[in-house]
């Protein structure tokens, strides 16, 4: 847990016990005075704050307790419920289950919060059922079973109509089965097994679960679509029928027309694309090429790329609007110096024509100055709503790319299991989160190597029964393929139980390829090593064949995690055998980039590899064998300037002495390297560049920036790895009173001691100021005494809201138009086009604290 997430989660603490109290007393205020407005108002506006807190911290359950009682008040206060003694004891209860629930979280366990969420679903439910309008029959939850039931009844001919005509032709003419179809009786067994599931035909679910399986390695070219596969096929169809048949009494022969295949609707495809019968109100869905999605993704870049470009744009009004003020402020100073001698030549017929035209000029000019702020503060709204509609565009369509991993990584078992019989292995393959999504084109780059890992494991690895019996371990082996998508990276485990690497063969073969120098085995740590069998044609196999020992083959691996900017890493598994470990992004469509700025160039880190950003003074820093260091949470992590790691001076810019640090982190290794100036974050599509400079292994694309400029995109991995030890840099130091001047005072006004504590960590790390305020009050307060450049500012507050706020600061700031971004959960339209209108210039919704499009807002707005 890094330490913003703890002082986050410190301040929840704190927090959520405030919200609780209050609503505590606003209940009691109510239960005697129901008509207590201003109490209504404070415990919905309360509950508000304990479901956003919650969902910054990414604590599910509270977030969804509080987002229900807010539901409650909110009902309450639009007179559509009543607030009665059960309804209040109910809500008091559930408050009990989230203090304890806090309690529980905090000693370490975490238990269940679905009573307290269940018994306020239960209020919602029964409120329904007695508020229903007149002459609407009120909802009878007892059926809800029955409709499940008669819901699957309509739905799984159309499944199992798909499925029949796959196997019979398969049966007729395998040649003729193309992969679609194979595809769409996957999906049809698929859902067929998620109805069953919801209906609790367990029986029906296990069957379609065994198809669906058979099926995907069909498809994925694990099974041939032979004889024996096609038998079991539709052996699984027709135990199903009469599964379903038993289960639901319905007749389940094949009706004529079921299997007419003249007609396109009930080929298999069209089957799994036509609405089904009882299923009108299903979503429609359609067949998307990935070629249609990869371009579609390109052209929402473009989307915002082109509004970044806006930026010059708005410079440019600037400087329109500027020169207009400034030629009308002139014009009026010439006015009032010269009234007098003006008013004399006005009376003057010789002069009377040049007075005038000279008030035309300046009633021109007012005209121009008003146009020019009205076009930029338009096109300042246009080129926010542009960005968010780009960023919600791409967000879109990188979510439709993504694929569960079983439909890539899933066929290896039947693979294993027949290596392992040739082998005289006796072997149990294990899979775990198979149901993580990732990138289908990361899978994809990833589904050789993790076979060569396999194969690897099998042929060279794991021991024979006798072997592994005399060794004390059971005469079974175990390989385990473990997938975890956590946040922006995809993680992959392959771990055997078998006999481990082999560290002197791999040390005698790297000495003989000159890879290793010549000095004794004990001096060398596994971590130095293990990472030699990746090297290009490296094995310890006295023969090579196709299915050769660890490490033939094992160069494909590197290659792959290169490719995608990720690491591999190989070590002993516990407490015996081998553990590979493969992390790459989950998508590489688009990545999230750090922009910054070292030895005049434009460099751009993948965020996904960055551990944390510091301001670090250089007296902080220490010298350890010769390299300059930091101590982060406790562990001396090296720092190199990234000038020197691409070959470039060392010579580094310190602002004020501070010098600006990117901790990198890929597995167990940490970086520390100096930069010139962090500039922002953005999402980009990284171009490959065709030629790369000798000694430019760092270097992995590149990005088109606004002004037609190129970032280019280093690999973290090679950073990491060829860090130049030892290497010293030169500070250019400027000096601490400028630095001050380029410095962003940001005020931020919100009730949430949470929101707060977060939001001030991101922007302080990010080497803004900040100051704070809890509610629009103090926020004209801290106004009044200048020096904040932009306002950051929640809109649900006590006494004045962020609506309010925004108005009277558009109203009171006569010397400029100072930035306001509104972050709030309020995310309607309605809410949206209030917030602009009164004068805002973004509009932030917090449904998961996203800092990085807060941040670049504020780079857009300063």
């Amino acid at each position: 847990m890094d330490s913003i997430t703890e002082k986050i989660l410190e301040a929840f603490q704190i927090e959520h016990r405030e919200h609780l109290t209050g609503i505590r007393g606003a209940l009691d205020e109510l239960a005697t005075n129901a008509g207590a407005s201003k109490a209504l108002d404070e415990a919905f506006r309360m509950a508000h704050s304990l479901k956003g807190g919650a969902r910054v911290c990414g604590l599910d359950p509270i977030e969804r307790v509080g987002h229900q009682i807010e539901a409650v008040f909110g009902q309450v206060r639009d007179g559509t419920r009543k607030l009665d003694r059960p309804a209040i004891d109910a809500i008091n209860e559930a408050l009990d289950k989230v203090e304890d629930w806090m309690s529980c979280l905090v000693a370490g366990d975490t238990p269940s919060l679905e009573p307290a969420a269940n018994m306020i679903t239960s209020l919602l439910a029964a409120e329904v059922a007695t508020t229903n309008k007149p002459g609407v029959m009120p909802v009878n939850k007892t059926d809800s079973r029955v409709k499940l039931r008669a819901a699957f009844e309509a739905e799984w001919r159309g499944h199992l109509t798909v499925l029949r005509q796959l196997t019979e032709r398969a049966e007729r003419d395998v040649l003729s089965v193309t992969p679609e179809q194979v595809s769409a009786g996957h999906r049809a067994a698929h859902s067929l097994k998620g109805a069953a599931h919801i209906v609790e035909l367990d029986h029906v679910a296990d069957l379609s679960k065994s198809l669906e399986k058979l099926l995907a390695q069909v498809r994925d070219g694990v099974e041939r679509l032979e004889e024996s596969t096609i038998e079991l096929a539709r052996s699984l169809v027709e135990q199903i029928s009469r599964a379903v048949e038993a289960a639901t009494g319905a007749d389940c022969t094949p009706k004529a027309g079921d299997t007419n295949e003249s007609d396109p609707q009930n080929s298999p495809e069209g089957a799994s694309l036509r609405p089904r019968p009882g299923r009108e109100d299903a979503a429609a869905t359609v067949r998307v090429s990935a070629d249609s999605l990869d371009r579609l993704l390109r052209s929402a870049h473009d989307i915002l790329s082109e509004s970044s470009r806006q930026r010059e744009i708005e410079n440019r009004l600037d400087q329109m609007r500027e020169l207009a003020a400034t030629a009308l402020r002139g014009s009026r100073r010439t006015r009032g110096t010269w009234h007098a001698v003006l008013r004399r030549l006005e009376t003057d017929r010789t002069f009377a024509p040049l007075i005038a035209q000279m008030r035309l000029w300046e009633s021109q000019l007012r005209q121009m100055d008003s146009l020019a702020r009205s076009v930029r503060s338009a096109q300042k709204r246009s080129s926010w709503s542009l960005r968010a509609i780009g960023s919600e565009l791409q967000g879109n369509i990188r979510e439709a790319r993504m694929i569960n991993a079983d439909s890539v990584l899933g066929g290896f078992g039947k693979m294993v299991r027949d290596l392992a019989d040739a082998h005289g292995v006796k072997v149990r393959f294990k899979s775990m989160g198979m149901e993580s999504l990732a990138d289908r084109v990361v899978l994809q780059m990833l589904k050789d190597p993790v076979m060569h890992i396999l194969r690897n494991a099998v042929s060279h690895g794991l021991e024979t029964p006798p072997a592994r019996l005399a060794a004390g371990k059971p005469d079974t082996c175990v390989i385990e393929l473990r997938v975890t998508a956590t946040g922006n990276r995809l993680e992959i485990d392959v771990v055997d139980d078998g006999q481990g690497l082999d560290i002197e063969r791999i040390v005698k073969r790297a000495k003989a390829r000159d890879l290793l120098p010549d000095e004794p085995l004990g001096t060398m740590t596994i971590e130095r090593i293990a990472p030699l069998i990746f090297a290009p044609g490296f094995s310890t196999c006295e023969q090579v064949n196709d299915v050769s020992g660890r490490g033939m083959g094992l160069s494909v691996v590197q290659e792959a995690v290169d490719q995608l900017q990720g690491f591999v890493r190989v070590k002993p598994a516990e407490p015996y055998g081998t553990h590979f470990v493969l992390s790459v992004p989950v998508s590489i469509a688009t990545q999230r980039l750090l922009l910054v700025r070292s030895a005049e160039l434009y460099l751009g880190i993948p965020v996904a590899s960055i551990d944390r950003l510091l301001r670090v003074p250089m007296d902080g820093m220490e010298v350890l064998a010769g390299s300059p260091s930091l101590r982060v949470d406790g562990a001396i992590v090296p720092i190199v300037a990234l000038s020197t790691l691409i070959g470039r001076s060392a010579e580094i810019n310190t602002p004020g002495n501070i010098a600006a640090v990117v901790v990198l982190r890929l597995g167990d290794k940490r970086l520390g390297v100096v930069v010139d100036q962090l500039l922002n974050e953005r999402d980009a599509v990284v171009k490959p560049i065709m030629w790369r400079p000798p000694g430019a292994d760092w270097l992995t694309g590149g990005i088109l920036l606004e002004d037609e400029s190129i970032a280019l995109v280093v690999n973290p991995h090679q950073l990491v790895d060829n860090q130049a030890v030892g290497a010293s840099f030169r500070a250019r130091e400027t000096s601490t009173e400028a630095a001050m001047q380029r410095t962003t005072t940001i005020l931020v006004v919100d009730d949430s001691f949470t929101t707060r504590t977060l939001e001030k960590s991101v922007l302080e790390s990010y080497g803004y100021r900040v100051r704070l305020a809890t509610n629009g009050t103090e926020a004209i307060s801290v106004l009044r005494g200048g020096d904040i450049d932009l306002v950051i500012s929640d809109v649900e507050m006590p006494q004045i809201n962020g609506f309010d706020l925004t108005t009277w600061i558009r109203k009171n700031d006569t010397d400029r138009r100072m930035p306001i971004i509104l972050v709030t959960s309020l995310e309607s339209d309605e809410h949206k086009e209030r917030g602009m209108n009164c004068g805002a210039d973004a509009y932030i919704v917090k449904k998961r604290f996203d800092h990085e499009r807060l941040i670049e807002a504020i780079q857009q707005l300063v």
